[in-house]
């Protein structure tokens, strides 16, 4: 029997929009556009430089607070072109320090323009800074950025919460012997917001837009000595000089990829373009779905594309994640489990060959296979007395986003969406999911909400309630 108490808690849960890893007040007073300026320091491993953030109240408030981390300091602050004193709250070992300057009260929906310039600090999280002997041609030194979860607030001073999205733009001083992408669309130029920011000899600029609203965990940046291979149109791969060939060959069947998601979800691919970047032998995962720009691992260079179907994760992320979005860390399944549940679909489709029953044999041997090792994931938690982590919700409040990380979202979340599938039939299925993507897209949603839509659209006759809990 389900104790009556903590069924209120776990409902209680699905349906919060509240952000217990940012300190932020993104709720009162939202950043709706980022302007960057960035200058790219590899001897002392640093990014300097500025963000400007337009804000927009959407309560009545007197501040506009940002989440800051490992050793971030800003040095100076201005709201409205006028220079004001930033105020610093009491440091909290995982998620930061919270910077906060005075707003003006004005009527909500008013627009202010808050700039902060500020360097990262040698604690930085999201940033790995490599020595040539640990990059693959060994001859130059190697940036990238990993913010998933809570790591953009050690990068830049930022509403860091899923639900926070926001666009931006950014202007990237670098060595000239680099090449600097971002996870937007490389950009001819842009007005600077410091008309008088110089350019050290031995630096090129490059500019970027992301004109899309994303949340901040999706903010990355590589600056390496790279060079690019065409896949498309509107795919390519980057990689260093000494193995980009393998990398344009082993991810040759992106465009596919893409074109079978576009097919599955219903939507076309906004984000403009995909290119992905083969970064680093130390890169700590298998990829990172950054827009335009996903970032994977060195070691899928199998030489027979064997490995090339962590790709299609990445790809169905443009969708599910990037473009619908979980409201809070709590609801990560969402982004995870539907992301593996539309992985499949698109594997199948492209491997499967048109074959309903090989495409079929094909998900049910990755679910299976899954299950192995949610099995043994479930079973650790219980071990180290985290059993509540392995609910679909999980209770990540005043934790570290990152100890909840594990198969649950992924393969639990998956495993509920094919279930749901087998009850309500393929087709019928198929047609809910399209109709969720083109709900849902450019906003964020919690588990409450999949729920009364799931329940709204076709699928009354089922427990929803019950079964997204357990």
């Amino acid at each position: 029997m389900v104790d009556p108490d903590a069924r209120s808690v776990e409902d209680a849960r699905e349906c919060s929009l509240v952000e217990t890893s940012s300190q932020s007040n993104w709720t009162s007073a939202v950043a709706k556009h980022m302007s960057l300026e960035w200058r790219v320091d590899f001897a002392a491993e640093t990014l300097s430089g500025a963000v400007t953030y337009e804000v927009a109240t959407l309560k009545p408030c007197a501040a506009f607070v940002v989440d800051t981390h490992g050793g971030l300091t800003i040095s100076r602050a201005y709201v409205d072109d006028e220079e004001v004193a930033v105020t610093l709250g009491a440091p909290h070992d995982v998620f930061g320090v919270a910077a906060s300057v005075p707003l003006q009260i004005k009527d909500v929906g008013a627009l202010h323009k808050v700039r902060f310039e500020y360097a990262t600090g040698a604690a930085c999280s999201a940033a790995q800074w490599l020595e040539p002997a640990q990059t693959a041609g060994k001859t130059r030194p190697y940036l990238f950025t990993q913010c998933q979860a809570i790591h953009a607030r050690s990068l830049v001073p930022c509403q860091d919460a899923p639900g926070a999205k926001v666009s931006w733009d950014a202007v990237v001083d670098a060595p000239a012997w680099s090449t600097a992408l971002m996870s937007g669309l490389q950009a001819n130029g842009l007005p600077l917001v410091t008309p008088s920011l110089d350019l050290p000899e031995g630096y090129t600029r490059s500019f970027f837009k992301q004109p899309v609203p994303t949340s901040t965990y999706l903010v990355a940046i590589v600056v390496a000595d790279l060079e690019r291979r065409e896949i498309s149109d509107r795919c390519a791969v980057w990689s260093e000089p000494c193995v980009v060939d393998a990398a344009r060959e082993e991810f040759s069947e992106t465009e596919q990829f893409l074109a079978a998601a576009e097919e599955i979800t219903g939507q076309p691919y906004v984000w403009g373009r995909y290119d992905l970047v083969c970064l680093a032998p130390s890169f700590p995962y298998g990829g990172m779905e950054n827009p335009c720009l996903t970032f994977v691992t060195p070691t899928l260079l199998a030489g027979d594309r064997s490995l090339a179907g962590v790709v299609a994760h990445e790809i169905a992320h443009s969708w599910t994640g990037n473009l619908v979005t979980n409201a809070t860390w709590n609801h990560f399944w969402l982004n995870e489990g539907w992301t593996r549940w539309l992985e499949r679909k698109i594997k199948a489709t492209l491997f499967g060959r048109g074959d309903a029953q090989l495409m079929k044999k094909l998900t049910d041997f990755d679910l299976a296979a899954s299950q192995q090792g949610l099995t043994g994931t479930v079973q650790h938690f219980d071990e180290i007395g985290q059993a509540p982590l392995t609910a679909l919700v999980p209770p990540v409040e005043g934790i570290d986003p990152d100890d909840a990380f594990s198969l649950v979202p992924y393969e639990k979340g998956s495993s509920l969406l094919h279930l749901i599938e087998g009850l309500a039939g393929e087709a019928k299925f198929a047609k809910f999911f399209k109709a969720y993507i083109k709900k849902f897209r450019f906003k964020t949603l919690t588990s409450a909400d999949f729920r009364a839509f799931a329940t709204a659209v076709s699928y009354t006759h089922l427990t929803l309630p019950t079964i997204l809990l357990v």
